[in-house]
């Protein structure tokens, strides 16, 4: 891909060098890659401020509270319950500032709890119902699948080896009975081989995730800014 402009050359070029920066600490940690480094904390960190006030504060607080002020004498109660609301969640939104001073910084405490029960709250429900009940729902599966009146031995052999791992999985974490005879060593074993599998596919997954960043970062190198590079000065 060829940039159309000077101003996408530049781009290229600062985004290749900025990954150069960053690989060269597999050589070993040096001044480039702390400054790419802080670069990123820091465009990261503007980024969401403007993201958190463009897209949040700005349309969803300051321009409610503007439209409520100059329009208060017809609104109704309930919106004077949200705006009281609004002004609250504000207040106990500044105690977090509190933390730049050392004397006042335990006022950022009650700010913290009340983000921390409201997430909870809310993510409670959402995880015993995925977490739970949907993976509670997955297991109840039959041993024996029927496909037109015909034994599907593939789905029946699925099945089974799911249920396996399932029981054989929570009998290895269930502590409370003392796994001293063969028939129980050998669930837990069971269980315990179906967990290094578990954790081998999810490190897995994690290494190819990785490997495929890095190849879409190789191709940026070498397409966008090598090849590109020379298409704009029409050396290729």
């Amino acid at each position: 891909m060829m940039p159309e402009s000077f101003m996408d050359l530049a781009g290229v070029w600062t985004a290749a060098l900025l990954s150069l920066c960053v690989f060269s600490f597999l050589f070993k940690d040096n001044i480039l890659f702390k400054l790419t480094e802080a670069i990123f904390v820091g465009v990261s960190v503007g980024y969401g401020i403007v993201l958190s006030w463009n897209a949040g504060l700005h349309p969803k607080v300051v321009v409610p509270l503007m439209d409520f002020i100059r329009n208060y004498h017809s609104k109704s109660r309930a919106d004077f319950f949200w705006a009281a609301y609004m002004l609250a969640s504000l207040g106990i939104g500044v105690l977090y500032l509190s933390r730049f001073s050392p004397r006042q910084a335990w006022l950022s405490r009650f700010p913290m709890a009340y983000l921390m029960g409201i997430g909870i709250g809310m993510s409670m429900p959402l995880t015993i119902q995925t977490s739970i009940f949907e993976q509670m729902r997955a297991t109840l599966i039959p041993l024996v699948v029927k496909t037109n009146g015909a034994w599907d031995w593939a789905a029946s052999l699925g099945n089974i080896v799911l249920l396996l791992g399932v029981f054989s999985v929570l009998y290895y974490f269930f502590f409370s009975v003392k796994k001293s005879d063969p028939v129980s060593q050998t669930v837990s074993r069971i269980g315990i081989a179906y967990l290094m599998l578990g954790f081998g596919a999810s490190f897995a997954l994690t290494v190819m995730a990785r490997i495929a960043l890095l190849s879409a970062r190789m191709q940026f190198l070498k397409d966008e800014w090598m090849e590109g590079t020379l298409r704009y000065f029409n050396l290729l």
